[in-house]
C-alpha cells in the first residue's frame, strides 16, 4: 500500500510539473547572449513567485522563420520565443507579445570602409528572410537603385557582406552593435521597432511574465545587465 501511494504521488507530481520551453537564437551573437541572460533572470523570478517546480528547457534555432514553426509546435502555455522578434499589428493578430524589452530602429548597415554614393548603379542589399526586414526592404528601390538578396539569417548576410557579395544589409539598427557594422542611414526614423517575447495566442505565460518584466525593468539589476552587455549603446536601445 505504501509503495502504491508513493508511485501515485510521483505520478501526480509528474503531471503537475510545468515545463517552459524557451526558443532562442543559437547563432551565439551578442544579442542572443543578452536575450538568454535576460530571460533567465525573468524566469528565475517566475519560478520563485509562481511555480517553484517549473522546469526550463532551452531550444536553439538557426533561422528566423523557425521562430514561428517552433512556437506553433510547442504547447500554448509552456512555450515562448525570445529572438529579436519585432512587435507588429499584423503579428499580433496571430500571436501574443510581451511588453517591449528592446527599442530599436531599421537601418542600412555596411562595412566600416564602405561609403554610400548616389548613382544609377544598382546596389546589392542583403536582408534576413521571414522578418520585417524582408517586407520593408521592398521599399528600398524607391529610395535608390537596388537589388534585394535574401538570407535565412543575419549571420549569413554578414558573411556575404564580408566577401563583398553585397554592399549593404537592411536590418535592425541593433545589428550595428551585434556585428560591429557601420550605420549608413536610418530607415524611416519615426518607425518604431520594438522587440518582445512571443507566445501563442491566449498563452497563460504572458500576464505573469509581463508583470515581472515591468518590475524588473525598474531595478538596478536590469540597469547593470544592459550596461554590461551594451555599454554606450544602452541608452540607444532601452528606456532608462
Amino acid at each position: 500500500m505504501i509503495r502504491l501511494l508513493f508511485i501515485l504521488c510521483i505520478t501526480i507530481y509528474s503531471f503537475s510539473q510545468q515545463q517552459i520551453t524557451v526558443v532562442f537564437n543559437s547563432n551565439n551573437t551578442k544579442l542572443a547572449k543578452f536575450e538568454l541572460t535576460y530571460i533567465r533572470e525573468i524566469l528565475d523570478i517566475y519560478t520563485k513567485e509562481y511555480d517553484k517546480n517549473v522546469k526550463i528547457k532551452y531550444q536553439g534555432i538557426k533561422d528566423f522563420k523557425s521562430n514561428y514553426t517552433t512556437l506553433e509546435a510547442g504547447k500554448k502555455n509552456e512555450t515562448l520565443v525570445i529572438n529579436n522578434v519585432t512587435i507588429t499589428d499584423e503579428r499580433k493578430k496571430q500571436y501574443d507579445f510581451s511588453i517591449p524589452y528592446i527599442y530599436n530602429k531599421y537601418a542600412l548597415l555596411s562595412r566600416k570602409d564602405y561609403f554610400f554614393r548616389d548613382s544609377d548603379t544598382k546596389k546589392k542589399v542583403g536582408f534576413q528572410t521571414g522578418g520585417m526586414s524582408e517586407q520593408l526592404s521592398k521599399e528600398l528601390p524607391g529610395e535608390f537603385p537596388s537589388e534585394r538578396i535574401g538570407y535565412s539569417s543575419m549571420s549569413m548576410a554578414v558573411k556575404a557582406l564580408d566577401k563583398r557579395e553585397i554592399e549593404m544589409i537592411f536590418n535592425d539598427y541593433i545589428g550595428s552593435w551585434i556585428y560591429d557594422l557601420k550605420v549608413i542611414r536610418v530607415f524611416k526614423p519615426n518607425l518604431s521597432n520594438e522587440f518582445g517575447i512571443m507566445y501563442q495566442k491566449g498563452s497563460k505565460l504572458k500576464a505573469p511574465i509581463d508583470a515581472i518584466m515591468e518590475k524588473y525593468h525598474k531595478s538596478d539589476k536590469f540597469k547593470k545587465l544592459i550596461n554590461k552587455h551594451f555599454g554606450e549603446y544602452a541608452k540607444t536601445f532601452f528606456k532608462l
